[in-house]
């Protein structure tokens, strides 16, 4: 599935090699991927923000070691995902400017897996909230239930749609 996107990326930048309206098709898919990234920067930055003053709180004493490894992963994946939404931005500022379809591809990658490591942060700064406030059981229910829906929503959906698209 997600070699079926990576797959129409190497497509896309073989065909910008060829000039003409191309150009163009690629200039306009790069700019509607910068805007998608803008979209989703800002919900990181202050999922991220939030995770990174919860120690500061009077309670974060009393979480268990699970919920303790929980916060922590969702700390470092949310560290991650932002870095890795942020590379599109650096390098198509510090790359070679002629090679659009290659910062397509390139930044197509590092949004898949920024939504990934996103997804991932979500899913356990629930897990250990909800663990926290009622019990570890309906924590783990709970993520797996988001776990799924991210799932759906993210990548099933959308890939579905591009199939029926496609013919």
């Amino acid at each position: 599935m997600i070699s079926e996107l990576l797959d129409d990326a190497q497509r896309n930048e073989a065909d910008g090699r060829e000039g003409g309206d191309d150009a163009d098709t690629l200039r306009d898919r790069y700019q509607e991927l910068i805007d998608e990234l803008r979209v989703i920067l800002p919900g990181v930055q202050v999922l991220f923000a939030f995770l990174i003053t919860a120690p500061f709180s009077g309670r974060f004493g009393d979480l268990t070691d699970a919920q303790r490894v929980l916060y922590a992963v969702s700390l470092v994946t949310s560290t991650l995902a932002l870095i890795v939404l942020l590379t599109p931005v650096a390098y198509h500022r510090l790359s070679d400017p002629s090679n659009r379809a290659a910062r397509i591809s390139v930044a197509i990658r590092f949004k898949m897996a920024g939504l990934a490591l996103l997804g991932c942060s979500m899913v356990t700064a629930l897990a250990a909230v909800v663990s926290f406030a009622f019990s570890p059981v309906f924590g783990l229910a709970i993520a797996i239930g988001a776990a799924t829906v991210s799932a759906v929503c993210w990548l099933a959906f959308p890939l579905s749609q591009r199939r029926d698209a496609t013919g």
